[in-house]
């Protein structure tokens, strides 16, 4: 027996799902090496073929409803599990965000006073302020965050458009929109006549299982 909350798995069970599982397989090998050499090429054929197929899908139904009762106590078990850890796993998750968020913030506020200093080192030197320079290479060097036991500073660079009228060609994705080109398919079928797409008929077969 199980419950949602403490599932157990049935050791009985899955000995005997494995042991049809093998049985089945051993079957399908044969069948599969049997199917290589069939031909459909007459009315009796088609309505063999047929009958097999219908078959073959009802062995599949069968086959997954096993499966199915294999991996239910296992499906339960890992959630039940996961549901343990799934809070607190979120809430640390969201903390080390936090953080990331701060600390990069940080470094990001002392690069603009370090970038302060500096322009100001480098204007008191030029006005022959050499104390005022040292000073303000002195709050330069002050600024400056070094990364710290298990943390790196790493720049990348991303961009947001701001006129995708100016954006030169090389640098747009151009794709065909499927649903409008399936839906005038559907629709006009043979005839449908859109300048650069070519239409073709393709062959399904839909069966149901016996």
């Amino acid at each position: 027996m199980t419950d949602e909350t403490n599932p157990t798995v049935d050791i009985q069970l899955w000995s005997e799902i494995h042991t049809k599982a093998e049985a089945e397989k051993s079957d399908a090998d044969g069948f599969m090496d049997e199917l290589k050499q069939m031909n459909v090429n007459s009315q009796e054929d088609l309505e063999f073929a047929a009958q097999i197929l219908a078959e073959t899908k009802g062995k599949i139904k069968q086959l997954e409803k096993m499966r199915g009762q294999a991996t239910k106590p296992l499906t339960q078990s890992t959630e039940v599990i996961r549901s343990w850890f799934r809070p607190t796993i979120t809430m640390l998750k969201e903390a080390e965000r936090i953080l990331k968020q701060k600390i990069a913030e940080a470094h990001q506020r002392a690069e603009v006073k370090q970038q302060a200093a500096l322009e100001a080192a480098g204007q008191a030197a030029i006005s022959g302020d050499e104390a005022g320079a040292a000073a303000a290479m002195q709050q330069a060097t002050q600024a400056e965050l070094t990364g710290v036991g298990g943390i790196q500073f790493r720049e990348t660079w991303g961009y947001e458009v701001t006129d995708i009228g100016q954006v030169p060609p090389e640098y747009l994705l151009v794709i065909v929109n499927e649903a409008v080109v399936n839906e005038t398919i559907k629709t006009h079928k043979g005839e449908t006549n859109i300048p650069g797409i070519r239409v073709f008929k393709k062959t399904g077969v839909a069966s149901r299982s016996a």
